[in-house]
């Protein structure tokens, strides 16, 4: 007897550990990392292929990602710049790896042109809650048709996900109710959905990805002084020194946001109250 129950132990054990397993997951951007990780809870692993501080225009990436994506069950794409080149030959170079397009289905708009973004629409679909909500949804929807077995909890961590989003929604709804149609400057286009969703005006310093000339800058300063514009965001994959100009220029503040930050909800209500603050001075 004692022999018996410890081999049914060791079984136990042994399924057990199987069982925890991680499903492997990668992802574009570190957003997508908080999504997948709000859903898939501990038995998701996630790599995010953006490396810190990098600008998604010009990232390539390095070998040891690649040799990565081999192990990964599912790769969630999201339409930013450095995909564009490189995933027509990761499909062909590992066409056992799904990879999955977030962005599809979305109501996308027109992006600014400028260097590094060869496609039609502004990529930057994740400064939207409403986005980030549908992009949970088919998350979930792809965890558990690669993990059937674990349905129940990816529904139950969706769900929560989904609550903790309608009530961001509500929160910055209300919080910029008093500003519709007021306008803030961003250095980099990245803020265009959320400007969208909440009735606000983005006016951009950069839409070619260079440092603008004086001629432009002049009149970006003058624009900003007829919009009233209180605050000018910039994030850290880029300059500052023009925002800063302009910002001293009409009496404004820069405000440091990284769209690329892991935490996108937190990102959100920051910016939310940075607009707001700035704009009752």
């Amino acid at each position: 007897m004692k022999v018996g129950f410890a081999l049914l132990f060791w079984l136990v054990s042994a399924g057990a550990g199987l069982a925890a397993e991680p499903l492997r997951v990668a992802v574009s951007i570190a957003p997508q990392a908080w999504l997948v990780e709000a859903v898939g809870g501990p038995e998701v692993e996630v790599l995010t292929v953006l490396r810190p501080g990098s600008n998604a225009a010009t990232f390539s990436p390095p070998p040891s990602v690649l040799r990565k994506l081999g192990r990964q069950a599912v790769y969630f794409a999201i339409g930013v710049p450095f995909e564009q080149a490189w995933l027509p030959a990761l499909r062909k170079a590992m066409p056992g790896l799904r990879i999955v397009a977030l962005q599809q289905g979305l109501v996308r708009i027109e992006g600014v042109a400028h260097a590094g973004h060869a496609h039609d629409f502004d990529p930057h679909v994740w400064t939207s809650v409403a986005n980030l909500r549908r992009m949970a949804a088919r998350i979930r929807d792809e965890l558990i048709h690669l993990r059937p077995s674990e349905s129940t909890r990816f529904t139950a961590n969706w769900r929560m996900l989904d609550e903790r989003l309608k009530q961001l929604d509500t929160e910055l709804r209300e919080r910029l109710a008093p500003h519709r149609g007021a306008a803030f400057m961003v250095f980099h286009p990245a803020w265009g959905y959320f400007a969208r969703d909440y009735g606000l005006r983005q006016i951009v310093i950069e839409p070619f990805g260079k440092q603008v000339g004086p001629r432009r800058l002049m009149r970006l300063i003058e624009r900003a002084r007829r919009e009233r514009i209180a605050v000018v965001f910039v994030q850290p994959q880029f300059s500052e020194r023009q925002a800063r100009l302009i910002a001293d220029a009409i009496g404004g503040r820069v405000t440091r946001l990284d769209p690329l930050a892991h935490d996108i909800a937190a990102t959100l209500r920051r910016a939310a109250r940075a607009f707001a603050n700035e704009a009752r001075r």
